[in-house]
């Protein structure tokens, strides 16, 4: 990372790929044939929404005109302050952010978790017992489906693809070292009926084509739930799948739009639904500029505080805590072409100065994080 960030023109033709388009990059992952379980027969899924629920939510949509335009303004300055970032910084906000909206989720279900044991657990699986895996599991997923750029509710397989719900994808993500466990506290169905459901649930988000993609993405989260694609009371997916949806609104420099971490209550009428999520999108967007300005405000006393310093080691270092929520003392060594021993000292170094604090203190598991 070098540099300060600097406004990016070069990006102003950006056209997103419809949500709806095929997204041809995750289809060798697996055969979306394989979702379908023969021994399942399928069963009629819910109705789709009626006209006449469509016009409600796109009535309600237009009567609260000002809480919508409020959401869309904190999006904007959000989307475009990480779009001005040079990408190796964009990339470590967006991962920020995304740990973030993962643990928020997670307790909203009611297991606690904090950012940075989220960010531990992801990268080298320390910080949670055998009994809290499964939880730090869906929250590292979650992470990770918020912060990827590409993705597609082209079809039912599609959605599968994203969600994960296949032996052979679990098997893609392991080969990456990320976790292959189950799926079934996610799902009150499988195989061919989830996949029945998640038919009627993407053509009851269709009707809704000509909302705004918060207005959607309210929609598509309440109909997630009683379309029965998790358990009634799960907040994780349906909440990730309507950030997702959201970000359709931004031009690219934030691949989800956060919500807030207290959610309003809202309401089941479309216009309590709507009121809360609008006002969700924007606390969470503006909750989002403090995490980025935190970092921004770090890299600069950081620069500042090893300005004194002799060798490129310690500048190095600032650059990688800038990119990365927690980083080892091999990852440091690495990226630094030092050895460990070297790494070891000049990020004790920076924590004698107040830039670093050592995270984990698990002996050859050490972890640092920029301080403050």
């Amino acid at each position: 990372m070098t540099g300060r960030p600097t406004a990016d023109d070069e990006d102003d033709g950006f056209s997103p790929q419809a949500i709806w388009d095929a997204d041809d990059g995750d289809d060798d992952l697996f055969d979306p044939l394989r979702l379908v379980d023969a021994d399942v027969s399928p069963v009629a899924p819910p109705s789709t929404a009626t006209p006449d629920e469509t016009r409600l939510w796109l009535e309600a949509e237009a009567g609260l005109a000002r809480p919508l335009a409020e959401a869309v303004e904190a999006f904007a300055r959000l989307d475009e302050r990480l779009r001005a970032w040079p990408p190796a910084q964009a990339q470590a906000g967006v991962a920020r952010l995304a740990l973030g909206q993962a643990a928020a989720l997670l307790w909203a279900e009611g297991s606690a978790v904090s950012v940075e044991r989220l960010a531990l657990w992801d990268s080298a699986r320390i910080g949670a017992v055998a009994e809290e895996d499964e939880g730090m599991a869906r929250a590292a997923w979650a992470a990770r489906r918020l912060a990827a750029r590409r993705w597609s509710l082209a079809s039912p397989q599609a959605l599968a693809r994203f969600e994960g719900r296949s032996p052979d994808h679990s098997r893609a993500e392991e080969s990456r070292g990320l976790p292959g466990l189950s799926w079934r506290p996610f799902a009150r169905a499988h195989g061919a009926v989830w996949m029945a459901m998640a038919e009627d649930w993407a053509l009851a988000v269709r009707r809704l084509r000509a909302a705004h993609p918060f207005t959607q993405a309210a929609f598509a989260e309440r109909a997630w739930r009683l379309h029965g694609l998790s358990e009634a009371t799960a907040v994780v997916e349906p909440g990730v799948v309507a950030m997702k949806l959201a970000a359709r609104a931004g031009r690219g420099g934030v691949p989800f739009a956060p919500l807030g971490r207290r959610r309003s209550p809202g309401g089941e009428r479309p216009v309590e639904k709507l009121r809360g999520v609008y006002v969700d999108i924007a606390e969470g967007c503006r909750e989002g500029l403090v995490v980025l300005e935190r970092a921004q405000a770090w890299w600069t006393r950081a620069e500042a505080g090893v300005a004194d310093l002799s060798g490129r080691t310690p500048r190095r270092l600032v650059g990688l805590l800038a990119e990365r929520v927690a980083v080892s003392a091999p990852d440091a060594a690495a990226a630094c072409d030092v050895s460990v021993s070297a790494a070891l000292r000049n990020l004790a170094l920076l924590a004698e100065r107040g830039l670093a604090r050592e995270v984990t203190g698990q002996g050859r598991f050490r972890m640092w994080a920029m301080a403050g």
